[in-house]
């Protein structure tokens, strides 16, 4: 059966963040959610603590790759998803207490088919800061495309985070929406902006959802060349 809400978690040596990612989201998940957990040919216990979670829970199921990058990884989680919406969430971040319940509700109310999410950065030191888009949604929701891109290109920071959104799968689908298979960096700033230029409906949800986690070692974002 179809689920309303799917997870996707693309995972690489991420094995001392990856339990408190996944227990973020299972401890709040219902029968309505699916987790898939995208195992990109981690060469560390990854792959052995998704099977774990495979094993004790029922909404959970794993895919073993070849590592493939990023892109290939949350691609290859999309071919096996069923959910009407679908969320990326990095492995190395984690959920709000509270959040998923409030997805779920506000599934069954709506259309859109993209909805920007409210997050925010966590620091080692237990410090935390908003992420800093300045999102309001009476300037997204029931909005014309060219309306919400105009409010979005004069937000602080453009929201072009693929884990800072919730999707409709059938919109993703339609458009045979993909992320780029050359493994590019910034690679969710041409996947955000495809479907911005084609989405017609759009909303804002502001309860507090997602925890970035900063300064990570050994993360991409954190790796200069």
């Amino acid at each position: 059966m179809d689920k309303k809400l799917t997870f996707i978690l693309p995972i690489y040596k991420v094995e001392a963040y990856l339990p408190q990612c996944v227990d973020s989201i299972l401890s709040q998940a219902t029968q309505d959610c699916e987790i898939i957990l995208v195992d990109d040919g981690s060469p560390d216990g990854c792959g052995a603590i998704c099977d774990r979670y495979a094993e004790n829970h029922d909404i959970v199921s794993v895919i073993h790759k070849p590592n493939g990058g990023l892109s290939d990884a949350r691609n290859a989680g999309m071919e096996k998803a069923t959910g009407r919406y679908v969320l990326f969430v990095d492995s190395d971040d984690y959920l709000e207490p509270g959040s998923v319940e409030k997805l779920l509700s506000w599934i069954g109310s709506t259309d859109a088919d993209i909805a920007f999410l409210h997050s925010r950065k966590v620091y080692p030191d237990g410090t935390s800061e908003d992420l800093g888009e300045n999102l309001i949604r009476e300037k997204i929701l029931g909005k014309s495309r060219e309306a919400v891109l105009r409010f979005l290109v004069k937000c602080p920071k453009f929201p072009a985070s693929a884990w800072g959104k919730i999707y409709r799968r059938a919109f993703l689908l339609e458009h045979d929406f993909h992320f780029p298979y050359d493994r590019r960096l910034s690679e969710d700033l041409q996947y955000s902006l495809d479907l911005f230029l084609t989405a017609e409906n759009f909303d804002y949800l502001d309860f507090p959802y997602y925890c970035y986690r900063q300064n990570r070692e050994g993360s991409i974002c954190n790796s200069v060349n």
